[in-house]
């Protein structure tokens, strides 16, 4: 039924159901069907209301749609409200959901109202907990299950060991194809019910995948929920099949102990009583009240042969309780008509019929109705069969082989009774009938003869010293001779002993009749064993004249006796291995007789007194009465068997030992209990184990327990003090540690502590000292009494321990490492037991899992640090594109993300197979240090493409010389590799002063960001590759566009040969052109030349590489020194430049030669097929180049001519200028000369000289716009007629700028009377915004100006000017180019000098 809402709580419901932060739903019941959710569902899963509205709970459960079929009519039929499974989020995340289900009535109609609840992280703890108790549970061999309290009992967890108790893996079980219910024996299903809270312990039987029955002890324990009800069940199964056996074979040789030695007593019975009665029916009744005691019967009888193959009954017994017995005993049996009889009689063998329903040719007669099972047994006198015996059972399949064996032993017994007593009752008979009669006489005597003639036991009469009087025929039969004659004539002590000493030791003389029995020998020497029933005759006077009587062969039963006392021995033999002793108790007397194994196992010897107080003083005082009350009231008062197991106190030693006593009372005729016979077994080792096994399931407890304690705990510090509390409370102590390792330092660090060891808290301990440091060093427990008046404490350690306290310290092991210790310590007089030593043992198991497990999560959330620290690396790598700003970026991330002092990269180089510092965050590290691979550190990295590890760095022996002095401390250093290659090695270090050590986890992270760092370096290099291929082209472009656009073959040769060094990475290039009628190669155009050698080249097409690379129109390499010894003028250029490597490519266009194209470079170098080809391509542009210069050389010529002339013109505009005004003639051209000497001292291009020169001359030109009055003016000008002349510049950039061919040389014209503070005209620039040129320019002309005569002063001496220079410094004058014009000056020797004084003398 459901819970209905009242209508007027509607809307007071869904407001609450809207707003709650729980996760809610409304279902339809039946479908399934989403009907309504709730805020935090819509943020949970992530779908809008409108979507859950169209959507089932099967959508996003991932359970199966049965299993939630199951789950909703459960919920509708309120069985159950509580449910579990995974449900899948919008963004396809899987969360694990509990969800609690309750039918109400909403606005009429039934709803499943849900509440959902992520247990995801839950559910994650309780797996890794179950890991832990799994991993402890594969490490034992007893099976470990944990199951729930349902119907089914599922299993959640059994470890591998069941596979080996039952033959069947653990998914099996876990996936419910097979329960133990499966395989429990019949019989034993009512033991293995549901247990109830608590701890319980059940044996019993279950069938192993092969086929065999095996037994199972089962100690478990009861898991209670919150609320107390059983949630769980959780125990220990062992495999204690050899045990039971064990038990059971003791158990079945003592009952065949006990039957054995009741057959051998009967049959020792039966054959004395048979043997000394005469009385054919007593000796009848008698043979079938003994062979009852020996085949339990139903029922029985003798028939004994008479005339015609007929048997008659003569005796029987038991069938009273099935029929008239005179009837049956009427009965008489004629073999031709009884089948089953035959071969008794005629084969004279035993027969046994299991079942006479089926056997052909039985014939049920009256009074034999209830035969099933019968056994015929025939007797056999004198070697003739007198008749058989028939045995019945009402059962079928009764009669064993044991019972057939018993029969016929019993038989010949019978046998020779029967016949003895019917030779003696025809003897009787004859000897009434005829006493008074002398012929009556004669015939008693032949009669007598004949009875003498025809026993079967042999009769004899001896001499005392060895001689047979008379014998009969059995005696002669009986040993082997011929006849009597023979036998007559032998000596006894010789020939039927022997020795004849024994002889003596049989025939003694007691004055009655004795039996004894004893061995001798037959004619052929073998052995017999023979019954001597014997008197002896005297004479008048006493003497022994004869010795008669009778002998009986007992050989067989002899033989019977000894394979008896054989199976004796081997059951004496098992009963001392498995410690079982026998007793037997006189219960009316209360004295017991004992085994030599029971007088061991109770340490009693042959004094002790043996009574029921003897035996009670033997049994532990704790079980006294408990076995006393056991004996007395229930096995003697109740006549039940004893089985019992108890403890004794064992008087030898005074050891406490279990034993097992088992017995069997023997009742009286009056129903009273005369004896007790039984065994008692040593079982202490069994209870032993037994013992472990219980210590083993409080282990699991107190396992759980921690475990369960654990369960929320994710981080290090949280395990900690739950750890500790929980090993505490586990064994009772109050005071305790948990001492770590602290790697670093090598010492044992108090982490955690409860009590007095509080007071060692900040007192770290090292490997090997004291008692913390002895088991982390050795790995083995240790126990203390009392710590204090321990050995192991040293004495700073000594002085603050509490006295009165002992206790242990426990190894802790996390995986295979001893990580720290677990100290426990209690209060004198409570000592630690071995059972809890085994129980911390175990605890310091888990507590060392479970630190490892809180350091794999602490670990887990650096990790993820880490990520989130290289996810932010890998950003910053994506922003960047240059591959020198990328680089710096890798090193500062490297050094941050490490905390290091410094840190660096090598790249690798091909070329040269070496590693080259490119990047480095200290200044001490020279960058472009190179190592050799396998050199210093980075050197074995790259080698070994390892990460390696250096805690100290100045004890390496791997140091690199070129690293000496420098203040490296720890180092760590991982190659980075993309696809397989090497691209470097990146490097972390600490300086000197530091202690710290690079971590296995700095490593791994390192690396993930050095892998990082490798792909980023490798993209960028592919980055730079297409850019290079496109910078080809572009290349390509511009030499094209220089080849259309210019005619100039120097520049177009110079555009392409810097295109040359930049595309292709050479250090120099140079173009030859072919001079075709001196067939010679000359020096065009060079660049990247260290000296001017190459442009004196002049070589022959058939001397040198360039002259084999025209007639072979082929690239020639050299890059071997040895290749060019025959060639001295290339090998001074060689030498000169530090050449390593030399290419010559052709340059053909139209088919023709038109000269070579030469690339240098000055370090190794192995060209790609890529490379070739470009620079083929450059050299086809070079040679369309000169080509087209050729076509149009008369064109270029015309054009010099047409400059030449512009430049006379220029030089005339600068004279006219000269000779307008007179004070400075000649000026122009001493400040033009000055300038260019002054621009190549600070180093400007040749190529630009032409252009300052330009400019130099032009300098005043802006002065033509200036009225000769105020320019020709002998007096000061006034502010506006200065005003006037200082638009002079802009008047000259005004005239030219228009004049492309003099846009170059404006600099100068606009520029020169700025200065370098910014106070100069006309537009006030400032320092290196005024152009190099103009400032060069600026400083010629004042020192033209000052040393230079005019008008109305004379010219200032060149110190004077040069002192001015100075002070105008950083002032009118750039500092740089005052400093290289003083160089200048300084060097009086100098061409510079000359050229002043020349200048001066010249102008």
């Amino acid at each position: 039924m459901s819970e209905e809402i009242p209508a007027q709580n509607n809307d007071t419901f869904l407001d609450v159901f809207k707003k709650h932060d729980a996760v809610m739903l409304l279902i339809e019941p039946k479908t399934g069907r989403i009907l309504d959710a709730n805020i935090a569902a819509e943020k949970f899963y992530g779908y809008s209301l409108e979507q859950f509205k169209g959507m089932n709970i099967v959508e996003f459960s991932q359970s199966p749609r049965a299993n939630m079929k199951e789950d909703q009519k459960y919920a509708l039929e309120w069985e159950r409200n509580h449910f579990i499974s995974s449900h899948k989020l919008a963004d396809g995340d899987i969360h694990i959901m509990e969800a609690h289900s309750s039918l109400v009535t909403l606005n009429g109609k039934d709803v499943l109202f849900t509440i959902l609840r992520d247990i995801t992280e839950r559910r994650q703890v309780e797996n890794s907990l179950l890991t832990s108790l799994r991993t402890f549970a594969e490490n034992i061999s007893s099976v470990i299950y944990q199951c729930l309290n349902d119907e089914k009992f599922t299993l959640v967890y059994i470890n591998d060991a069941v596979t080996e108790v039952t033959g069947y893996p653990p998914e099996t079980f876990l996936s419910g194809d097979l329960t133990f219910f499966d395989l429990c024996h019949p019989e034993d299903i009512p033991l293995v019910t549901k247990p109830t809270a608590g701890t319980f312990h059940i044996t019993y039987r279950i069938r192993h995948k092969s086929g065999e029955w095996r037994w199972v002890d089962e100690w478990g324990t009861t898991i209670l929920d919150e609320q107390g009800s059983s949630q769980y069940f959780q125990g220990i199964m062992v495999d204690v099949t050899e045990r039971m056996y064990a038990e059971n074979e003791l158990v079945r040789l003592f009952e065949s102990e006990q039957r054995a030695h009741k057959i051998t007593e009967t049959l020792r019975a039966a054959n004395l009583a048979l043997t000394r009665e005469l009385n054919l029916d007593i000796v009848l009744k008698k043979f079938l009240e003994y062979l009852h005691q020996i085949v339990p019967y139903d029922s029985a009888n003798v028939m004994l042969l008479e005339a015609n193959d007929v048997l008659s009954i003569y005796a029987l017994r038991g069938y009273e309780n099935y029929t008239n017995p005179l009837q049956t005993q009427a009965l008489k049996f004629d073999l031709q008509n009884y089948p089953a009889f035959r071969p008794v009689i005629n084969e004279q063998s035993s027969i046994v019929i299991q079942d006479t329903r089926i056997f052909p040719g039985w014939k049920r007669d009256p009074g034999t109705e209830h035969v099933i099972s019968w056994m015929g047994i025939p007797l056999i006198a004198g070697g003739k069969v007198i008749g058989l015996y028939s045995v019945d059972k009402a059962e079928a399949d009764f009669f064993s082989e044991q019972h057939q064996n018993l029969a016929e032993a019993l038989a010949g017994q019978a046998a020779v009774a029967i016949q003895n007593a019917q030779l003696f009752s025809q003897f009787q008979a004859e000897l009434t009938e005829h006493k008074y009669t002398e012929n009556a006489l004669r015939e008693s005597e032949e009669r007598y003869r004949s009875l003498f003639e025809n026993m079967i036991d042999g009769i004899y009469r001896s001499t005392p010293d060895g001689k047979f009087v008379e014998i009969n025929t059995a005696m002669v039969k009986m040993f082997g001779y011929s006849s009597k004659q023979e036998m007559l004539n032998i000596d006894i002590k010789k020939e039927l002993y022997f020795s004849p000493e024994e002889r003596g030791s049989h025939i003694l003389d007691t004055g009655q009749q004795e039996i004894e029995s004893y061995r001798m020998r037959r004619k052929d020497g073998s052995e017999i064993w023979v019954e001597d029933h014997g008197n002896y005759i005297h004479d008048d006077k006493g003497n022994i004249i004869y010795h008669e009587g009778i002998l009986r062969d007992i050989t067989e039963r002899k033989r019977a006796e000894e394979a008896v006392r054989e199976s004796e021995n081997l059951l004496k033999e098992s009963q001392i291995i498995a410690g079982l002793g026998s007793y037997d108790l006189d219960i009316s007397t209360g004295i017991w007789i004992s085994s030599d194994i029971l007088d061991r196992i109770f340490g009693v010897n042959e004094s002790y007194v043996r009574s029921i107080e003897g035996w009670a003083d033997i049994i532990h005082p704790v079980d006294k009465d408990e076995i006393m009350h056991y004996f007395f009231d229930e096995v003697v008062g109740e006549k039940t068997r004893f089985d019992k197991e108890y403890r004794i106190i064992r008087k030898s030693d005074g050891a406490d030992r279990w034993v097992h006593g088992m017995g069997e009372l023997e009742i009286d005729e009056q129903g009273c209990a005369r004896k007790m016979r039984g065994s008692i077994q040593d079982i202490t080792e069994r209870k032993h184990a037994e013992e472990a096994l219980r210590q083993r399931l409080m282990e699991l407890e107190a396992l759980y327990d921690v475990l369960s304690s654990l369960r929320t705990v994710q981080t290090f510090d949280e395990a900690l003090p739950i750890l500790m509390d929980q090993m505490l409370a586990a064994i009772g102590a109050e005071a305790g540690a948990i001492l770590l390792h602290h790697s670093p330092s090598g010492e044992l660090r108090n982490v955690c502590a409860r009590g007095w060891f509080e007071d060692f808290k900040d007192f770290p301990i090292m490997k090997g000292v004291g008692v913390a440091g002895t088991v982390f060093a050795t790995g083995q427990p240790y126990m203390a009494d009392e710590f204090v008046r321990d050995p192991l404490p040293h004495g700073s350690v000594r002085d603050k321990i509490h006295p009165g306290w002992g206790g242990a310290c426990i190894p802790i092991r996390a995986v295979s490492e001893i990580v720290g210790v677990l100290f426990v310590s209690i209060q004198l007089p409570r000592l630690i037991t071995s059972e809890q030593m085994k129980l911390l043992g175990s605890l310091a198991e888990v507590a060392g899992a479970t630190l490892h497990r809180t350091r794999l999560f602490d670990e887990t959330a650096r990790r993820a640090q880490e990520f989130a620290s290289l996810y932010e690396t890998s950003n910053a790598l994506s922003a960047q594109t240059e591959l020198n700003t990328m680089l710096e970026v890798i090193v500062a991330n490297a050094k941050r993300l490490l905390n290091g002092a410094s840190s660096g990269m090598y790249l690798f180089t091909p070329d040269s197979n070496e590693l080259e510092l490119t990047m480095s965050s200290v200044s001490y590290l020279k960058i472009g240090t190179r190592l050799a691979i396998g050199e210093g550190v980075a050197g074995v990295v790259a080698q070994t493409r390892k990460p390696l590890r250096i805690d100290d760095y100045s004890t390496w022996e791997g140091r690199s010389r070129k690293y000496e002095g420098i203040p490296i401390h720890a180092v760590l250093e991982v190659p980075m590799l993309y696809g397989g290659e090497l691209i470097g090695v990146l490097t972390v270090d600490e300086i000197d002063s530091s202690d710290r050590k690079f971590t296995e986890a700095d490593e791994r992270l390192l690396s993930l960001f050095a892998s990082q760092a490798a792909g980023a370096i490798h993209s960028a290099r592919l980055r730079d590759e297409a850019i290079h291929r496109l910078q080809h082209l572009q290349a390509l472009r511009t030499v094209d566009k220089a080849i259309t656009s210019s005619l100039d073959l120097g520049i177009t040769l110079n555009i392409l040969l810097s295109h040359v060094l930049t595309q292709l990475d050479v250090h120099a290039a140079s173009v030859l052109l072919l001079n075709v009628h001196e067939q010679s190669l000359k020096y065009s155009a060079g660049r990247g030349f260290r000296t001017h050698m190459i442009e004196g080249a002049d070589v022959h097409l058939n001397d040198g590489f360039a002259g084999r690379c025209v007639m072979e129109r082929n690239i020639v390499q050299v890059s071997d020194p040895s290749q060019i010894i025959d060639n001295p003028p290339f090998a001074r250029l060689w030498a000169e430049e530090e050449f390593k490597n030399y290419i010559c490519v052709p340059l053909i266009a139209k088919g023709e030669v038109k000269g070579v194209m030469e690339v240098y470079r000055r370090s190794k170098f192995t060209p790609s097929d890529e490379w070739l080809d470009f620079l083929e391509t450059l050299a086809g542009q070079a040679a369309i180049t000169i080509d087209n210069t050729q076509m149009f050389d008369n064109v270029q010529r015309a054009n010099m001519e047409l400059a030449i002339a512009y430049e006379a013109t220029i030089e005339g505009w600068s004279r006219a200028l000269d000779l307008r005004d007179k004070e400075t003639e000649g000026h122009t051209q001493r400040v033009t000369e000055l300038t260019m000497a002054l621009a190549k001292a600070v180093g400007i291009k040749d190529s630009e000289l032409q252009h300052i020169r330009r400019g130099a001359l032009l300098h005043d030109i802006g002065k033509m716009g200036i009225s000769d009055r105020i320019l020709l003016k002998k007096g000061k000008l006034t502010p506006r007629e200065w005003s006037v002349m200082s638009m002079h510049p802009k008047l000259a950039f005004e005239m030219l700028q228009p004049i492309a061919y003099l846009r170059n040389a404006l600099d100068i014209p606009y520029a020169h009377h700025e200065k370098w503070d910014g106070t100069g005209y006309p537009r006030g620039l400032k320092g290196e915004q005024i152009p190099l040129v103009a400032r060069i320019f600026a400083l010629a002309d004042v020192w033209d100006a000052l040393t230079s005569s005019r008008p109305y002063r004379k010219a200032w001496t060149k110190k004077k000017a040069l002192t001015y220079i100075r002070q105008q410094s950083g002032k009118h004058f750039d500092p740089q180019i005052v400093e290289v014009f003083l160089k200048m000056i300084k060097n009086s020797n100098s061409e510079t000098q000359l050229f002043l004084d020349n200048m001066e003398h010249k102008f």
